[in-house]
């Protein structure tokens, strides 16, 4: 299969993309920075994988139609595409969140899916067939307070997903979601706080160590549901019970957490109060 995978250089989608190209597969990664995708693809010919990639900013159209026209090189139809890109999200009250971060998150969670939904939509119409599938994250089905940022992105992704699998019905294409649970990446391990929220973070090391992954459990489940007998409509997730058992029962190594704090954004001539 030719599959392209959005946010693919490191993490989750790099994880996704070593397993793929294990299997056999060809596979188009990209990210954001030149300079990601030059390492991503020397790190994967070093393990003997002819993996492609492109740089790719995912809230800009002219650079999804390139990524585009780069995976269907040579005549090539696209099997399947992976919408994996997406930014963390920001601990704190939600009037104390960056402007900027609010901005280039909605950019990327949101517009990157719907953007890459759109053009590989419009190649599997052509084509008569293809797969389609968005990760999706915490907070995708109920509100997260004072994580009320990268939980809504993930909202509207899964009703945009599940209104495109309805749409999709009896043509040949299969659209489906992607829960990876807790992985060990940069999206979950370096985290940002806003100061006097830093209470609010304590019980993730535990969390991350006994429910959380490496990238390579959740990519190899992604793998298999983008290659196997992926049903149009279904919200694919991680097992994760079985695993937490296990590490109950013999505890794994402790997931080191970098925090960032920031200070709480406020407009311009608005007075400062407490809280």
């Amino acid at each position: 299969m030719n599959i392209v995978i959005t946010g693919s250089t490191r993490g989750l989608g790099f994880a996704t993309a070593q397993r793929l190209l294990a299997d056999g597969h060809s596979v188009t990664i990209c990210s954001e920075d030149d300079a990601d995708v030059e390492r991503a693809l020397g790190s994967l010919q070093q393990a003997g994988h002819a993996a492609r990639g492109i740089r790719c900013d995912v809230s800009l159209d002219e650079d999804m139609l390139a990524l585009l026209h780069f995976a269907q090189d040579g005549g090539r139809s696209i099997d399947a595409w992976i919408n994996n890109a997406g930014m963390p999200g920001i601990t704190g009250r939600t009037d104390q969140l960056p402007a900027h971060y609010l901005q280039r998150l909605i950019d990327v969670n949101i517009k990157g899916t719907c953007l890459g939904s759109v053009h590989a939509l419009r190649a599997f119409r052509s084509q008569g067939y293809g797969r389609l599938l968005n990760v999706v994250g915490r907070g995708a089905r109920s509100p997260v307070p004072f994580s009320n940022s990268y939980g809504p992105s993930k909202t509207w992704i899964r009703s945009f997903t599940r209104a495109m699998a309805s749409e999709a019905r009896g043509s040949g294409i299969v659209i489906g979601t992607f829960q990876p649970g807790l992985v060990h990446t940069q999206l979950t391990t370096r985290i940002s706080v806003v100061r006097g929220h830093e209470h609010r973070t304590r019980a993730l090391p535990i969390a991350q160590r006994y429910l959380g992954n490496p990238p390579e459990i959740a990519g190899a489940c992604m793998a298999r549901i983008i290659t196997g007998a992926m049903r149009n409509g279904k919200a694919y997730r991680v097992p994760v019970l079985r695993s937490a058992l296990n590490r109950i029962r013999t505890p794994p190594a402790e997931v080191a957490i970098v925090t960032s704090v920031i200070e709480p954004e406020v407009d311009p001539e608005t007075p400062r109060t407490g809280g």
